[in-house]
């Protein structure tokens, strides 16, 4: 009987003892949620440390071949569009040639030189590549970011109009130059608004901002077409008081009229816009 006692109070003690929870084990499972909780966040900051972060895919290169074939491209369209644009001033009485080279189209004389083929080609490259190129490497903007290209129709709009200002440049000259003339009535308005010193500028200026703000609105375009308005002329005042090439019926400064930076300029968006739809459709025929 006494062993039976015995043996139960120990039974008793023993399982008292196999129940009694571990201290150690209960914080441990106390603390388990804090531990994965703190674990989770230790493996957030590392993955956002700067050096744990993914780098940016690199983007593709741009092919030589697609340069050459677009400056070929834009070359050819300069060199064709050039000389008639040119036509538009000398028929007004804008500007002759030393020694000109005159081809007649029915009523339409055009006057121009063999090396006007050349700058015009070149500077359609100049333009021709550069927009588009810039488009894609311009400061905080990958290739994938670049301003879509205008359509044909948009390019061949932008271009009439380009034209259609050139022209007007040369009408104006005419016209303001022999203000009592039967063909300068038009711009007697003109004239009695602005005043005789300022119409060409203003109106040329205004006509130039619109065809920007219509068809371009790029820093990029802005970007050239401001370069072409300052070196266009720079290089005008070099071929005629240097080799003395030819020469403008009413010069201003340097033997230019200062109005001619603004057709340079206008000349921006015509000339960057098709750089773009050439760079577009011969990157899409690769």
């Amino acid at each position: 009987m006494m062993r039976s006692t015995v043996c139960n109070g120990s039974c008793t003690s023993h399982r008292s003892r196999r129940a009694a929870p571990s201290p150690t084990g209960s914080r441990s499972r106390r603390g388990g949620g804090s531990y994965i909780l703190a674990k989770a966040l230790n493996s957030s900051k590392s993955r956002n440390r700067p050096g744990n972060q993914r780098e940016p895919e690199p983007q593709a290169a741009i092919s030589s071949q697609l340069l050459g074939n677009v400056a070929i491209a834009s070359f050819a369209s300069g060199a064709v569009l050039g000389p008639m644009l040119d036509g538009l001033h000398s028929s007004n009485n804008v500007l002759h040639y030393a020694n000109p080279t005159t081809i007649t189209l029915g009523a339409y004389t055009l006057e121009t030189c063999w090396w006007v083929l050349v700058l015009f080609g070149v500077a359609g490259v100049i333009l021709g590549v550069s927009v588009p190129l810039l488009d894609r490497v311009w400061p905080g903007r990958d290739q994938a970011q670049a301003p879509p290209a205008p359509s044909w129709p948009a390019v061949l709009l932008c271009i009439s109009l380009f034209v259609a200002q050139y022209g007007l440049s040369g009408a104006l000259d005419r016209a303001l130059a022999d203000p009592g003339s039967a063909g300068s009535a038009w711009v007697q308005p003109l004239v009695a608004l602005l005043g005789a010193g300022h119409t060409q500028d203003v109106v040329l200026i205004a006509y130039a901002a619109l065809h920007y703000l219509a068809f371009d609105r790029t820093a990029p375009g802005l970007l050239m077409s401001a370069l072409t308005a300052l070196c266009g002329p720079a290089i005008e005042v070099a071929l005629i008081n240097g080799p003395h090439l030819y020469s403008y019926t009413h010069p201003q400064v340097a033997g230019i009229p200062l109005w001619i930076a603004w057709v340079y300029f206008c000349g921006g968006p015509a000339v960057g816009n098709l750089g773009r739809r050439i760079w577009a459709d011969m990157e899409a025929s690769e």
